[in-house]
C-alpha cells in the first residue's frame, strides 16, 4: 500500500455516489485509497491516480488493513437496494460493516470520518423536513432499519470521539459508476422504452457530482457530528419521462398505473418473490418511497456549506451520454 502523510480512503467506489467523490477528491490533489471488493470492476472507470485495495465491509481484517496510514474516511459503501431475496444482507453490510468501518476509525485516531447516511432518518412525512426533525415513524424495510442501526453506530462512536459527520443524500443520479443501478436504472429503462407504464409518485433527487462537492465542503467546513441533507428537487415519475423526452425525442411517455393496481402487484408480487427468489416487479419499499409525502430541505448544506446543486435538467443532461455509452 502507498504511504502518504494524508490518505483519504473512500468505501462504495463502484456505486453512484462514491465514484463521484473519488473523482472529486483526485480533483482536490487529494491522495485516495478505494476499498473495492473487486479491483477488476474500477478498471474503466476513470479514475487514474487512485489506490485500489481488496477488500468487504463484512471481512474485519480487510478492512483494518485498508486503514493503514489512512487519516480521512469516507464512509460511502452498502447495500442501498429495496429489496432482495435474503433482507439479512442489509442488516451484515450496512450495520455490520459500518461497526467494522468505525473500529477501525477508532484504532487508527482518523481526523475525520464522513458517513453517508439517508433522508429516511428523518420526519418523511413533514413537508418540509430538516435535520433537527428525526423520524417517528416505524421503519418498515430491512433497508431502513439498517440504516438506522448504522446511524446508531456512529452516534455511538461519536459520542465517544469519533470526528463523525453525517450525509443524508435522497435519491442519487449521475454518471460514473461501475454500473447502471437505482435512479440511473430508472433512467436507462426510459431511453431503451422499456418502460410500458409509470408509477404514480416521486421523489427528491440530487446529483451525484454536486452531493460530492457538498461532501467534501462538510469535511472541511463542518463541525463534527453535524447532519447535512442533500437534496435539488422533487421530481415525480411523470416530470422524469418529460424530461428526458425533452432531451432525447424517441423516448416515448409511458402511461400512469393506477394507485390501487401498483398497490396489489407490490402485495403479490413479494409474497412470489419470495418463493421464486426473483426480484418483484415493484417491491412495497419502492411503492413506499414514491408515495411518501414528505419533502426535503437542504437549506442548511446551502446556508453552512455554500453549497449549490445543480438544476435537475443539468444534471440529467450529463447523464444520458453516460447511460448511453454504458448501453452500447
Amino acid at each position: 500500500m502507498i504511504s502518504t502523510p494524508n490518505m483519504t480512503l473512500v468505501t462504495g467506489v463502484t456505486g453512484t455516489i462514491g465514484s463521484a467523490l473519488v473523482r472529486a477528491l483526485l480533483a482536490d490533489g487529494r491522495s485516495v485509497r478505494c476499498l473495492v471488493r473487486s479491483p477488476e470492476k474500477v478498471k474503466n472507470m476513470g479514475l487514474d491516480g487512485a489506490e485500489f485495495v481488496r477488500g468487504d465491509l463484512t471481512d474485519k481484517p480487510s478492512i483494518t488493513a485498508a486503514f493503514k496510514g489512512v487519516t480521512h474516511v469516507f464512509h460511502a459503501g452498502g447495500m442501498p437496494e429495496q429489496w432482495t431475496p435474503d433482507d439479512t444482507i442489509f442488516e451484515r453490510v450496512n450495520a455490520g460493516g459500518t461497526q467494522n468501518m468505525v473500529d477501525a476509525a477508532r484504532a487508527y485516531s482518523v481526523k475525520s470520518f464522513v458517513y453517508v447516511s439517508t433522508q429516511d432518518m428523518f420526519d418523511l412525512t413533514a413537508n418540509p423536513f430538516d435535520e433537527t426533525m428525526p423520524g417517528t415513524e416505524p421503519l418498515h424495510s430491512a433497508y431502513e432499519r439498517s440504516k438506522r442501526k448504522a446511524e446508531d453506530i456512529v452516534e455511538a462512536a461519536a459520542a465517544k470521539g469519533l470526528p463523525a459527520i453525517f450525509i443524508h443524500p435522497v435519491a442519487v443520479y449521475g454518471p460514473g459508476a461501475a454500473e447502471i443501478s437505482g435512479l440511473n436504472r430508472f433512467f436507462a429503462d426510459l431511453l431503451s422504452n422499456d418502460i410500458p407504464i409509470l408509477l404514480n409518485g416521486g421523489m427528491p433527487v440530487v446529483f451525484n457530482e454536486d452531493l460530492a462537492h457538498g461532501m467534501l465542503a462538510a469535511e472541511i467546513k463542518s463541525a463534527f457530528g453535524e447532519h447535512y441533507i442533500f437534496s435539488d428537487s422533487y421530481q415525480t415519475l411523470s416530470d422524469m419521462a418529460k424530461a428526458m423526452q425533452s432531451m432525447e425525442p424517441d423516448v416515448k411517455q409511458p402511461k400512469i398505473m393506477p394507485n390501487f393496481m401498483a398497490g396489489l402487484i407490490a402485495g403479490t408480487g413479494e409474497l412470489i418473490s419470495k418463493i421464486t427468489k426473483g426480484k418483484p416487479l415493484i417491491s412495497k419499499g419502492e411503492l413506499g418511497v414514491l408515495r411518501r409525502t414528505g419533502r426535503p430541505s437542504a437549506a442548511k448544506a446551502k446556508e453552512q456549506l455554500n453549497w449549490v446543486p445543480t438544476q435537475f435538467s443539468d444534471g440529467l443532461s450529463q447523464t444520458i451520454p453516460w447511460l448511453n455509452q454504458l448501453k452500447g
